[in-house]
């Protein structure tokens, strides 16, 4: 039953992850960028996302544990969506 919680938590709170990038380059130029520098952001995104899935997972593995990491990992998130998101109107903070 932990397990069944943990998972439908898990889902609930990752799907938010799933948005940024289909809306990012259109964001981007909505507020002056140019479609190439609002690509380039989506495949910054993609890059730290690679890197942070990588780095989260070897944290996860030798120093936090599963659950302190994935704890971690949401509350970073959570932290960027709510905090740096609704202020970002210029390529700095995207």
């Amino acid at each position: 039953m932990r397990f069944i919680l943990l998972l439908i938590g898990t889902a609930v709170a990752i799907f938010p992850l799933f948005v940024p990038p289909f809306f990012l380059p259109l964001y981007g130029t909505s507020i002056g960028l140019s479609t190439t520098t609002s690509s380039f952001l989506l495949a910054g995104y993609n890059l730290a996302s690679a890197a942070g899935r990588i780095g989260f997972g070897l944290g996860a593995d030798a120093l936090l544990g599963s659950l302190n990491s994935l704890g971690l990992c949401l509350f970073l998130v959570a932290f960027s969506t709510l905090l740096i998101w609704p202020f970002a109107t210029s390529i700095a903070p995207l």
